[in-house]
């Protein structure tokens, strides 16, 4: 994947799509609608659960097939508001703990449906960065033609960035770029003895519950979670990471060294990475807990402790195709065991 004008458009249409945290669920979810959108000419069965997940099946039509699950997180952070009292000037908090200095004087919009209304900027309390937090900022806005409430939720408008052929820089509120590579893979891989589920899991930044609700509902033999990794042991541009752990547990050996035959079966670089961040959210754990192998294949990215995540898209198109790799190759294990 290069920055082309198609794989540009791609990006800023998932990102244009308004995910905060908490503010989908079965009804009102517009990820629902892109992913339908995208994938049912290739996936035999989308549906939105009632915590606002998007999942996408393609079935292999056998009675009692294993099951294996591709997750990347589909949320985003952003705020709600707490206090409209003051006209003009409505308090909020802060969800999912972004960096919360590189938003202030940011466009915010109020999201209806997963559209953007209600324009105003976001500003804060303190002038010390160290101290803006959850609960510093309010949204000033002139728009008297729309109510707000307490309770609807506020996005903050800070789109990816592109430069060079392959370089994009992330925005520290979202890591949904891997839900193009769950798009991509579900349009390629086609059909297998085993059921395939592509989870776009909400509500990831609110403790993973979009996971664990996720890892009940499937109940995946194998599930792969997609995320961005801190770069530090791992290098930008060097290929994808798959990692042995996320900080909260432990990968299988047997996915992790799926994935390791996969991308040296097809011919690409890649980098191991021994843990990623323990104070981050782990997608897996919710998968650990109920009996699923699991393993994660991921992008390295840089400056992503102030923010915003520079990163290669030469190792996303890398982790997608590893990804897909390991699909084809289980399969066809599956067939000379049987």
């Amino acid at each position: 994947m290069s920055i082309n004008t198609e794989n540009r458009k791609k990006i800023e249409k998932l990102y244009s799509i308004k995910t905060v945290s908490g503010s989908l669920d079965k009804k009102n979810n517009s990820m629902y609608e892109y992913v339908k959108k995208e994938l049912s000419d290739f996936c035999d069965d989308i549906f939105a659960d009632d915590i606002g997940n998007v999942i996408a099946v393609k079935r292999s039509g056998a009675e009692n097939a294993e099951k294996i699950a591709l997750i990347a997180a589909a949320d985003e952070a952003g705020f709600v508001a707490a206090d409209t009292k003051s006209e003009g000037k409505i308090r909020l908090h802060g969800i999912g703990n972004p960096f919360y200095a590189r938003l202030c004087g940011r466009e915010a919009f109020q999201i209806e449906k997963g559209k953007s209304i209600y324009r105003g900027v976001l500003l804060s309390d303190s002038s010390d960065t160290d101290k803006i937090g959850e609960d510093s900022f309010y949204l000033e806005t002139e728009d008297k033609n729309r109510d707000i409430s307490e309770g609807d939720f506020i996005c903050a408008d800070d789109p990816p960035v592109f430069f060079g052929d392959n370089g994009i820089c992330l925005n520290g509120l979202s890591s949904k770029i891997f839900c193009l590579s769950l798009i991509d893979i579900a349009k390629c891989a086609g059909s297998f003895s085993f059921d395939v589920y592509y989870i776009f899991a909400a509500q990831h930044l609110l403790g993973a519950r979009g996971e664990k609700c996720a890892a009940y509902t499937v109940g995946a033999d194998i599930a792969i979670a997609f995320k961005l990794i801190p770069e530090g042991r791992t290098k930008t541009g060097a290929g994808p990471v798959i990692a042995f752990s996320d900080g909260r547990g432990r990968c299988s050996d047997y996915v992790t060294g799926g994935l390791e035959e996969a991308a040296e079966g097809i011919g690409i670089s890649y980098q191991l990475c021994a843990e990623t961040e323990k104070d981050e959210i782990s997608m897996i754990a919710p998968f650990i807990s109920e009996g699923t192998k699991t393993g994660i294949i991921g992008i390295s990215a840089s400056n992503k402790k102030v923010g915003t995540s520079k990163c290669d898209l030469r190792d996303l198109r890398g982790a997608a195709a590893a990804a897909c790799a390991f699909l084809i190759f289980s399969d066809e294990k599956s067939e000379e065991n049987r």
